[in-house]
Parts: C-alpha cells; structure tokens; sequence
C-alpha cells in the first residue's frame, strides 16, 4: 500500500496524520475483507519508510473464512463532518466506556463542559 502524497490536504494536515489515518482505515478493511473470503492476511508495517511513499505490504495466503459483522459494516462506513446534536453524552455512557477500557495504570478524564473544552484550545 503506497501513500499518495498528491492527494495530500496540505495546510490542512501538515504532517500527514488523516492521510495515514485514511490509510489504516483502508489496511483494516483489506484485511477483514481478505478473512471474509478465505485469505489469511500478513501485515508488514512500513518495510521501506526511508525509500518513500510505500506504507504497509500484505501478502495474502489461503486460509479459512471468517464471517463478521465488521465485514458487512464496510459499506455503510462514513465520515460525518456535519453538525452533532447540542447534547452531552450520559454520564452512564461515559462510565461504560471507561469500565470497558481495561488500561491499567491509565486514568480517563472525559472533557465534558464548556469551560474544560475552552482550556484544552487556549
């Protein structure tokens, strides 16, 4: 998988980070599609950065399918960059999350207000 750097955003990500976000968005679903059909995936993360644009290889040997509702998610994948509801997410939600992180050793403080919001740009 290569990073096509003329289909970069420019200004608007200086250093690359949604463009390889797209890109491991792309590697997962070649890789739950590949299991879908019987392949068995092998990542190789970055085998030659310092040459270029290469990011990831994936060999594909035969394998056994695996069917998962991630597969048929693929589709209805999307973006949304419009606006949220003018709503905080239920303490309840917040603690399930957290309960189900399962980080030892990591602390979760979730910026909930206004003013907490305001600090993290300032």
């Amino acid at each position: 998988m290569y990073a096509d750097t003329t289909r970069r955003s420019g200004a608007l990500d200086p250093d690359d980070r949604e463009l390889h976000v797209g890109l491991v968005c792309a590697l997962e679903n070649l890789v739950i599609a590949a299991r879908e059909r019987g392949l068995g995936p092998t990542v190789t993360l970055l085998p030659d950065a310092a040459a270029g644009s290469r990011v990831t290889r994936v060999a594909l040997s035969p394998g056994t399918p695996e069917a998962t509702v991630l597969y048929e998610a693929i589709g209805d994948r999307h973006t949304n960059r419009g606006p949220y509801l003018d709503r905080g997410v239920p303490a309840s939600v917040l603690a399930d999350l957290t309960d189900s992180s399962d980080l030892r050793g990591v602390t979760v403080h979730w910026v909930t207000a206004l003013p907490q919001e305001r600090r993290w740009v300032d």
